[in-house]
């Protein structure tokens, strides 16, 4: 989006795609969004970067920036192999 119209739509997107980004340490999309806010989107050619970098919503759904990606979930639970050996019970198919 062009840019953020208030605090919370900034924090909104934050929390929605910075905070689980893999770029969400000194992302160039998000310090041009803070660089160049209202004032500075009087600007045509910076609006129409920062509709580039970041669409604006569509049908009031908030997208993701251009550098989003995901960062990869940690792998949690049980490994069951090394469980079953804690256990004493690998192998013990009978």
């Amino acid at each position: 989006m062009a840019y953020f119209s208030n605090g919370t739509e900034g924090e909104d997107a934050q929390r929605e795609f910075c905070d689980t980004c893999v770029h969400s340490h000194g992302c160039p999309v998000w310090w041009l969004h803070i660089i160049w806010n209202y004032e500075a989107c009087r600007d045509e050619t910076k609006r129409e970067a920062l509709e580039i970098l970041w669409p604006d919503r569509i049908n009031g759904v908030l997208q993701s920036c251009a550098m989003y990606h995901r960062k990869p979930i940690p792998k949690t639970g049980v490994n069951m192999t090394d469980a079953l050996k804690k256990a004493g019970m690998e192998g013990n198919d009978e």
